[in-house]
């Protein structure tokens, strides 16, 4: 067919189905062609371009080349081509070409590059696999190295004794912190020098201590012995360590598709990086976590709203239960809910209930629960949730007068965080209605100032 050709025939949508990799793909698309997420959308004989909004800052640019055919996405799902691209030629193909050229040059700059590609990508060099197993051995060294040294770090710090530890000056923190740095596990020096701050004030502050030194020398232990764990804790394990893993690795792993119910969204500040953590509910997968991250002064990626049920499939990280997730592609909303999944009643119920899970996770630190009959109290040490029988946990990370001018002293049904001892609230149904629990302005992020 030639481009003139192309450009004359206008396609049926039963051929946009078939360039689908699979059904899910087609009825999301199906869904995005007809919702106002478009701009910016044009064509001439032989291209399309638009641009889809999803839930980031930026709108996503698709363009549609009808002569090779050949569609292009700058979203970063897998699938290819993706719900966006299907969507922009399903309008094509019903007759919404759109009117604007704002990107027409853009678009023919695109097909120019695809058409030449195909000539470079036969040439290109394979993977240096070499290489990479040099690097990789260089980096297990000098994580050896580190592990080694904290270890003799740990029975120094034994020895000298934990009052002695707590008037160390924050530089001695931070020469150890540097250290396991140039070992190349930044988490784990995150957590060293971050200990003054964590003692700071608090009567407990030898039993936390304690604790945190306990899973130090657990990950020193547990890393000598990596080869014999699971893959679930060696997971759990890079992740203590500050050893990320690619999105193409994650990508690349299992994945599981269906419907999530966003039950809780909380930001905190870590260092110069904003982390959001959203809380999903999986019929089958139970509580996953999706990370955001935001640097500069930056603002994370827009959260998903409180409710709402998404149809998305997801990438999971490896790791014990609640495990991060990475969504393949745009979530699609099909639903909102207005109460909590699998509710525990008072507090011993619900920490039966995660007690497995932080038995068999050592290197977590947040597990969530949805917990009935707690209402907000404030006493002389600070908030607490009490529940009906009188069992109370501190809270963290709460607005304690906000939240108790909204629920007015009520017992209500609340989604937490379980956070070492504390607890933070980030979700409550009230009037049977799900909504945020308010943070104090201390605790959030600068790019919400103001």
């Amino acid at each position: 067919m030639t481009e003139q050709e192309a450009g004359q025939t206008r396609w049926a949508p039963d051929r946009v189905r078939e360039m689908a990799p699979d059904g899910r793909s087609w009825s999301a698309a199906q869904a995005l062609a007809s919702r106002p997420v478009w701009s910016e959308v044009g064509s001439t004989d032989v291209l399309l371009w638009g641009r889809c909004q999803g839930s980031g800052a930026s709108a996503y640019k698709v363009t549609v080349d009808l002569s090779a055919p050949a569609l292009e996405c700058s979203c970063p799902s897998r699938k290819r081509p993706c719900k966006h691209a299907l969507a922009l030629a399903l309008r094509w193909a019903r007759g919404e070409d759109g009117a604007e050229v704002g990107a027409a040059a853009e678009a023919a700059a695109w097909a120019r590059q695809r058409a030449s590609r195909s000539t470079t990508e036969a040439g290109r060099a394979a993977p240096d696999a070499a290489g990479q197993r040099k690097r990789l051995e260089k980096r297990l060294a000098l994580m050896d190295g580190g592990m080694a040294e904290l270890e003799r770090w740990l029975a120094d710090l034994v020895t000298d004794g934990l009052a002695t530890a707590r008037g160390r000056p924050h530089e001695w923190w931070d020469r150890m912190g540097a250290r396991m740095v140039d070992a190349q596990m930044s988490g784990l020096a995150d957590r060293i020098r971050g200990m003054p701050e964590r003692m700071a004030g608090r009567d407990d502050w030898a039993t936390t201590l304690l604790g945190e030194m306990g899973r130090w020398h657990l990950a020193a232990r547990a890393w000598a012995r990596r080869d014999d764990l699971d893959p679930a804790d060696v997971g759990d394990l890079r992740t203590f360590l500050g050893w990320s893993r690619s999105t193409e690795e994650v990508l690349a792993g299992e994945r599981v598709a269906g419907r999530w119910t966003v039950v809780g969204v909380g930001t905190a500040d870590i260092g110069r990086v904003v982390e959001q953590r959203t809380w999903l509910h999986h019929p089958e997968e139970g509580l996953v976590v999706l990370l955001d991250f935001a640097a500069g002064g930056a603002a994370p990626a827009t959260p998903q709203l409180l409710g709402s049920v998404l149809q998305a499939e997801a990438a999971r990280y490896p790791g014990r239960p609640p495990q991060r997730i990475r969504f393949v592609e745009e979530p699609v909303p099909v639903g909102q809910v207005d109460d909590l999944p699998d509710v525990a009643v008072g507090w011993a119920r619900a920490l039966e209930a995660v007690a497995p899970q932080v038995a068999r996770a050592p290197w977590q630190d947040r597990f969530g629960v949805a917990v009935a009959g707690v209402r907000l109290v404030d006493v002389d040490t600070g908030p607490v949730l009490v529940d009906g029988a009188g069992e109370a946990l501190p809270v963290t990370g709460a607005d304690a007068w906000a939240t108790v001018a909204l629920t007015g002293g009520r017992p209500v049904t609340a989604f937490v965080e379980l956070i070492g001892e504390r607890v933070r609230p980030l979700a409550m149904v009230l009037d049977d209605r799900l909504v945020a629990v308010p943070a104090p302005p201390a605790a959030r992020p600068a790019w919400m100032a103001g």
